[in-house]
């Protein structure tokens, strides 16, 4: 019935399935009610990239560019998931890495040896964008925090220094050392970004290299045919995630628990600190209690009496700067609580995938994905509600689009007014 062949991977050999099998039959899911979850990517594409194309369009309208950077580094990823799962929905459906011209519908599904290295690797990369979306979540948290912590500190230095030594040079270090937090900024962010595709990556490579079913699964749905589910020797193949192994995917879901551990901490050290360090100006501002002792930049400031002391100027600053990145990072705890919840059914499965005997449905699978999506749409409409610079950018954006629209028209109309005055 089958003809095998041994290819060496990374980590071992592995069976192939001879593609001109003429008695392999696969569960097909082309139907209209299969089709109809194409939407959800597809809407999550439309979602993403109009606020990327914003952010990208007037990024010099935006102050804290790094910020910014991250923001469109999180909708990308956001995008590349959605695409990633519109081709999976697609290709079940019209059956791209098998024989969509066969006339036998239950034939259609069978992978072709030539689609197998590729159907390995946009599976290996759709898992591993749980890993790269986690991960932005927290350097996001981590860029707030320091966007508002470096700012102050150096400020604080620069009225310290103007205050004891009115001379130039005394603003001219200030000046110097803002300049030098703006740039160490700046490559913390291309680092961060850098890290959080590197290992993900480096974790998906290990599939197309061998450490996959990718020459071992039959059909595009299942990885096996349905009659052969109950009978097979082996059941290292995943049925619900093909044609990943269990072991890989077990990697994968601990890697995203660890993940999410480390991204509940950031976030969790950046809100207590902030939120003490804006309750102490709070009180220092409207109570003027001087007797606080804490080692932070509201240190020796002059109580509320002193309101046109630059000290003074310096505390009320801060306590605004700690109060909008309070807010900002409220928003970015909610984002947090979005992925896990989002995204937690598809871990959940792979989990019991890898634990159970069964052979859950792959239908399961899909339905885990697309809970997934959530996450996609209300992200984006999260992050415009945290940050005021993505709102300008779409306001500026849909002000564009609006004015292009109106000069379309009023040449339609004058073109219109002039072929009438050439027929009179």
């Amino acid at each position: 019935m089958y003809s095998t062949s041994s290819p060496h991977g990374l980590f071992g050999t592995t069976d192939a399935i001879h593609e001109n099998s003429t008695h392999t039959e696969c569960q097909s899911r082309r139907t209209p009610t299969f089709l109809v979850f194409s939407v959800l990517p597809t809407l999550s594409i439309v979602i993403n990239g109009f606020i990327l194309l914003a952010i990208v369009l007037y990024r010099h309208k935006l102050r804290q560019n790094h910020v910014y950077c991250l923001v469109g580094n999180t909708l990308l990823t956001n995008m590349i998931f959605s695409l990633l799962a519109l081709y999976q929905i697609l290709n079940l459906y019209f059956a791209l890495d098998g024989y969509p011209d066969t006339e036998a519908v239950e034939k259609q599904g069978v992978v072709r040896n030539d689609a197998r290295l590729w159907w390995a690797f946009y599976r290996a990369m759709l898992t591993a964008m749980f890993l790269v979306m986690c991960g932005n979540i927290g350097v996001l948290v981590s860029a707030i925090r320091d966007t508002s912590h470096g700012p102050l500190l150096f400020g604080s230095r620069a009225l310290e220094l103007s205050s004891k030594n009115r001379m130039d040079h005394g603003r001219k270090l200030a000046k110097m050392l803002s300049g030098f937090d703006r740039k160490r900024r700046q490559r913390r962010t291309w680092f961060y970004i850098f890290l959080v595709w590197l290992l993900p990556l480096l974790y998906v490579i290990s599939a197309p290299l061998g450490w996959s079913c990718g020459w071992s699964c039959i059909c595009l749905s299942g990885c096996y045919q349905h009659s052969q589910l109950d009978t097979l020797s082996h059941r290292h193949c995943s049925r619900v995630w093909p044609p990943m192994r269990h072991d890989w995917l077990f990697v994968g879901v601990t890697a995203w628990v660890i993940c999410v551990f480390v991204v509940v901490a950031i976030s969790w050290r950046a809100f207590t600190a902030t939120k003490r360090h804006f309750q102490f100006c709070q009180d220092r501002v409207v109570n003027g209690n001087t007797s606080v002792v804490n080692q932070n930049i509201c240190d020796d400031i002059p109580p509320a009496s002193y309101v046109k002391s630059p000290r003074h100027r310096s505390l009320m600053r801060s306590r605004q700067v700690s109060g909008r990145t309070l807010s900002s990072l409220r928003y970015l705890i909610w984002i947090t609580v979005l992925f896990v919840v989002c995204t937690s059914p598809a871990m959940v499965l792979m989990l019991y995938d890898f634990f159970s005997d069964t052979n859950p449905s792959m239908a399961l699978g899909n339905g885990c994905l697309c809970v997934s999506f959530a996450y996609c749409w209300i992200c984006p409409l999260l992050l415009t509600r945290c940050l005021p610079g993505i709102r300008s950018a779409l306001s500026s954006l849909l002000l564009k689009i609006c004015k292009g629209g109106v000069k379309t028209q009023q040449r339609s109309i004058v073109s219109q007014v002039q072929s009438t005055n050439e027929n009179m």
